[in-house]
């Protein structure tokens, strides 16, 4: 009994590290800073202007997010120019007739699993920046600020309505398989938590 419980905890360890490693299931929520920008709504105009705002904040901050080399100074950089983020926003939203506004804000947010740039960020508490425009309750558009991942060119593609449909439903289907993929993750752990106090 012993010698077999010893071969599945055995065996469970190397599953368990086989499937991790193939989701890059190694993000630690306390070394990222995430960027979201979220619509005022999923209407296509109130959609259209979330990604404008988005290429805004991005030409004018990229240089200096490219030169943060740490967590804390970027939150500094964050608290520097919150204002001017903020008037940023604004102005797009001003210059295309849109009425409501932006409102930045820096804490603690609880965010699902997502797929960003082939690694998977489990759901939990991270370090973000929200951009809300008007209400907030549309789709939001997110990436990650430290480490330096949010670049101009991704930001600057351009994708029409159809294209950015098909991107939509594509994320969900991917969000999908990853969220059953992180709870057979977590089975597996439990498991394994539970043959090693058997047999200790």
């Amino acid at each position: 009994m012993g010698k077999f419980v010893r071969v599945l905890t055995l065996t469970l360890a190397v599953v368990l590290i086989i499937v991790s490693n193939s989701y890059g299931y190694n993000i630690k929520n306390d070394e990222v800073i995430r960027l979201h920008v979220l619509a005022n709504s999923n209407s296509a105009e109130d959609q259209f202007i979330k990604y404008q705002v988005r290429d805004e904040i991005i030409k004018n901050f990229s240089s200096e997010l490219a030169n943060i080399n740490c967590p804390k100074q970027l939150e500094a950089f964050i608290e520097k120019n919150i204002k001017q983020i903020t008037k940023k926003a604004d102005n797009i939203l001003k210059k295309n007739g849109f009425s409501y506004s932006a409102e930045v804000s820096t804490g603690k947010f609880n965010f699902p699993s997502r797929m960003y740039l082939d690694e998977v960020y489990p759901a939990g508490d991270y370090q973000a920046v929200k951009v809300e425009l008007g209400e907030g309750a549309g789709d939001n558009w997110w990436c990650v600020m430290f480490p330096p991942l949010c670049f101009v060119g991704e930001a600057n593609s351009p994708q029409n309505e159809a294209e950015k449909k098909q991107t939509t439903l594509k994320d969900k289907d991917e969000n999908n398989e990853i969220e059953y993929s992180i709870k057979i993750i977590d089975i597996f752990k439990s498991l394994l938590g539970k043959i090693t106090n058997i047999s200790s």
